[in-house]
């Protein structure tokens, strides 16, 4: 989860000094070792909330911050995801 905020936030710099996308994100993932990750908490209207209630499920957890330009732009893309797709799982 941390390599994708440090590759979002790599990302918004200077384009002319990146390399071609698919190449980026594959150098940048390489240098991370995976971990397990696990939550379970209570959201803002007091309902709970664990990655156990979506298992087989596709989940995206995104740790972003309102000062972040790019994390910003990519919130209308997880509503349209979720508007696409919100039906699609069984």
């Amino acid at each position: 989860m941390w390599a994708l905020c440090l590759i979002t936030l790599a990302w918004s710099c200077d384009e002319a000094l990146r390399p071609p996308l698919d190449i980026w994100v594959a150098q940048s993932l390489a240098q991370f070792t995976p971990f397990e990750f696990d939550f379970d908490l209570t959201d803002v209207d007091g309902n709970r909330l664990s990655k156990a209630d979506d298992a087989g499920k596709v989940l995206i957890v995104d740790v972003w911050g309102t000062w972040c330009p790019p994390c910003r732009e990519e919130l209308p893309h997880f509503v349209a995801l979720n508007r696409e797709f919100h039906d699609a799982v069984s």
